[in-house]
């Protein structure tokens, strides 16, 4: 067995490979569903003694292997013979986490026992209505979830509505409250509470009437070890990005230039953990979750 970032991780060889073997050379262990094993061919032997150099042999099927059965074939090019390995990669069980946390399916990652862990939380100006929509990947313990409105996002906040939680649920869960009575300029956060009153706020999004607030993005990848790239459907002037913490500290800032189709983001010097992205637009702002793994 093996242990690599993000897991521990194992492969099972099949087949008898008289001149193929395989990296790392290990018969049992797992690796979680969100981890993957660098599984690498070593062909020796054949038209050559010793290690094979790139023109000897043909390589496929390499790579870093998730949980499933995968073959790697190895072609040596002077005779056209080949040989398979068939490479076997189980799941882990679940890792145990410590006091005050709890095991999330979506990113494979032991993370703060709160009431929900929110993917993404948006607003929608419709021709008399606003319309709130978020999801959540899991709950715990969630009693209720809230909309709280604002004129100015700092005070005078109200109920607008408010939804069932889920209980205990690790399934992707998605909800949305209609705003019945809009202000021209609305501040929006959701409350999330759970069965022993405890709760907790999501960071706040803005909504401007009579203008289109039909936007979205994209995160590429999430989750990521490095940099991200940010996928815009459309360029407003006067965009700009932020990235929270799970504590709720701002953590970056960029603002989005037009030049730019895709706008990078470095996040190696974000810990590993649970973030939340904001994308701000002249008429209202929108929030993803990033999780650096």
């Amino acid at each position: 067995s093996f242990t690599q970032a993000g897991g521990t991780g194992s492969i099972t060889v099949d087949g008898p490979p008289p001149a193929v073997s395989v990296n790392p050379s290990i018969t049992s262990g797992e690796v979680l569903p969100c981890d993957c094993i660098n599984v690498t061919a070593a062909p020796s032997g054949g038209c050559t003694s010793g290690p094979a150099t790139a023109p000897d042999y043909t390589v496929t099927g390499e790579g870093c292997l998730g949980i499933g059965t995968h073959s790697i074939t190895v072609t040596e090019n002077c005779s056209g013979a080949t040989e398979t390995v068939m490479v076997t990669i189980t799941e882990a069980a679940p890792p145990v986490c410590a006091a005050g946390e709890a095991y999330d399916a979506a990113t494979c990652m032991c993370v703060p026992t709160v009431p929900i862990n929110l993917i993404d939380f948006r607003g929608r100006a419709l021709s008399e209505n606003n319309i709130i929509e978020w999801s959540t990947s899991s709950e715990v313990n969630n009693q209720y979830q809230i909309v709280e409105r604002s004129n100015n996002g700092s005070d005078n906040w109200v109920e607008i509505g408010r939804v069932e939680g889920a209980g205990n649920s690790n399934d992707i869960i998605s909800y949305s409250i209609l705003d019945r009575n809009p202000l021209q300029l609305s501040y929006y956060r959701l409350k999330s509470v759970d069965f022993d009153g405890s709760s907790a706020y999501s960071q706040t999004i803005t909504l401007r009437r009579n203008d289109s607030n039909d936007f979205d993005f994209k995160i590429l990848p999430n989750p990521t070890q490095s940099n991200v790239a940010i996928e815009l459907d459309r360029f407003d002037n006067d965009m700009s990005i932020e990235i929270y913490n799970s504590e709720g500290k701002l953590v970056l800032v960029k603002n989005v230039i037009q030049s730019e189709g895709l706008v990078e983001l470095s996040t190696s010097n974000l810990s590993i953990g649970i973030y939340y992205l904001r994308l701000n637009t002249p008429t209202g702002s929108l929030i993803k979750k990033l999780v650096r793994i």
